[in-house]
């Protein structure tokens, strides 16, 4: 009897990790998030305290934030384990892991690293 309660407990929880599994479009809006957020932040420090630098900096933000998605569109390769999923893109001709997705959450890189990434092109 108690065997049971294992397996049924086993069985319902690889069926909820199987139903929240992230999609594609989830993984693509997080890592375009997250650079929206850096970008933005970047952006503001360097735009200054005047009105056109104020709508200068909006327009880059929503300019970047549709080159970011494009480019996602076009080279995230979204890989779906049934329990989990992956986001990789290419990058000096690896495959490079950038998002993982379980529960309905996706775990990409920290603002940190992307803040680096964006300056000097290495994560530390």
């Amino acid at each position: 009897m108690k065997k049971n309660i294992w397996v049924a407990l086993f069985a319902g929880v690889l069926v909820l990790l199987a139903l929240t599994c992230p999609k594609r479009k989830q993984h693509i809006d997080e890592i375009k998030n997250k650079v929206a957020a850096v970008t933005e932040k970047k952006i503001a420090e360097n735009a200054g305290d005047n009105d056109f630098g104020k709508g200068l900096a909006v327009f880059g933000s929503m300019l970047t934030n549709q080159l970011v998605e494009m480019a996602l569109e076009a080279k995230l390769e979204y890989n779906n384990y049934v329990f989990c999923s992956l986001g990789k893109i290419e990058y000096e001709g690896e495959m490079k892991t950038i998002s993982v997705g379980v529960l309905n959450q996706i775990f990409t890189f920290s603002e940190e690293d992307l803040e680096n990434i964006i300056e000097k092109g290495t994560v530390k």
